[in-house]
């Protein structure tokens, strides 16, 4: 039920047959391209990572401030009474604020 030529047969056989092994290296101009591709000044200095760190350290504290900014807007503005206080130290309290 094969419906293939037998020449047509003959030639895949062949070709199968004829491949070249695999190369041990890289192929054929590859060190070249890389070298190519190399780009001496992308490596980054030390202004650079230290502005790098910079704005990390930036984008964490925006957070951090906006926490806090929330938490003293939800304070209660009036102070507490000095009922809780004790005699003695309501006694202190009065005399420093004359």
């Amino acid at each position: 039920m094969n419906r293939l030529h037998p020449d047509l047969k003959r030639l895949m056989a062949w070709s199968s047959r004829s491949l070249p092994p695999e190369p041990d290296g890289a192929p054929f101009g590859f060190a070249g391209r890389v070298v190519a591709a190399w780009n001496p000044d992308k490596t980054p200095s030390l202004f650079t990572e230290f502005q790098r760190v910079a704005w990390s350290a930036a984008w964490v504290s925006v957070p951090v401030i906006l926490c806090g900014v929330v938490f003293l807007a939800g304070q209660s503005q009036v102070p507490e009474p000095v009922a809780g206080l004790s005699s003695a130290l309501r006694l202190l309290v009065s005399n420093f604020t004359q």
